[in-house]
């Protein structure tokens, strides 16, 4: 998911027209380390991926799932540190059929897990 998003940050960059020095000072960090964090050897935490998508008046999910169609609505997360969130509604459409999707995953996973240890535990008993 984060592997590539370095290449959506340059777009947006691109596509908006602001420099990476811009960038910097508007997430107030150094030009040096939005340089790093766009070279795609860098992994970038959750709470920098909001500040960016906050600087570049985008949401995160266009960020993180690829969406190229960029809307201009400001979609702020976690304001203030009140872990508040304030998303449009096809956002949250979008979001909650994601969460699905790796749920669904994850129980699978589980299930699969559940059954491969029962299997090891009759196996040790017999």
């Amino acid at each position: 998911m984060h592997d590539k998003i370095h290449l959506k940050i340059l777009e947006v960059l691109k596509q908006k027209r602001i420099t990476q020095k811009e960038l910097a000072k508007k997430i107030k960090s150094k030009p040096s380390s939005v340089s790093r964090m766009l070279s795609g050897n860098y992994v970038l935490k959750l709470d920098t991926i909001q500040k960016i998508a906050k600087a570049l008046n985008i949401s995160a999910e266009d960020l993180l799932n690829g969406n190229k169609n960029f809307s201009d609505v400001n979609v702020s997360f976690f304001n203030s540190g009140k872990n508040q969130q304030s998303i449009n509604k096809n956002s949250l459409t979008e979001t909650v059929e994601i969460l699905k999707e790796k749920l669904k995953v994850k129980d699978e996973k589980i299930k699969f897990l559940e059954e491969k240890i029962k299997f090891l535990e009759n196996k040790k008993r017999g």
